[in-house]
């Protein structure tokens, strides 16, 4: 990966992240980054989710994600002391999904030399152990 020579700023339209409010700083100043990440924390015990991430934003150059949300469900997030490792994963996960582990960003992937991936060769059949076949 190669590091942004710029500040990212986000396009006028991009006033929120998801659910996250953009502030408008990010659209004329920018920040010196890779990826601005926007974090929300909801409560909500009836969902079953521990967190979620969506990317809002690719560069138009190169189409790799450089903002987005992670949002925390604090009902299933436990944060003591003893659980600190797995909320660690958690976090990292939910970045992944950001940068790359989403079906919506694979048709932006590119090879060395820069050019785009055919959408065909990168979803593979796979057939799971009660033998159905998949993407």
């Amino acid at each position: 990966m190669n590091r942004l020579t710029t500040p990212i700023k986000t396009p006028s339209w991009l006033t929120k992240c998801y659910q996250a409010p953009v502030d408008p700083k990010y659209m004329t100043t920018g920040v010196e980054a890779d990826l601005l990440l926007f974090t929300t924390i909801l409560n909500e015990p009836t969902s079953g989710y521990v967190a979620w991430a969506t990317n809002c934003f690719q560069d138009a150059a190169s189409g790799r994600p450089i903002v987005g949300q992670i949002n925390f469900n604090l009902a299933y997030l436990n944060v003591d002391n003893l659980n600190y490792e797995s909320t660690v994963k958690v976090l990292i996960h939910e970045v992944m999904h950001i940068l790359a582990l989403s079906s919506g960003l694979y048709t932006s992937f590119i090879d060395g030399n820069g050019l785009r991936y055919p959408a065909a060769s990168l979803m593979a059949d796979y057939k799971n152990p009660s033998g159905v076949v998949g993407k």
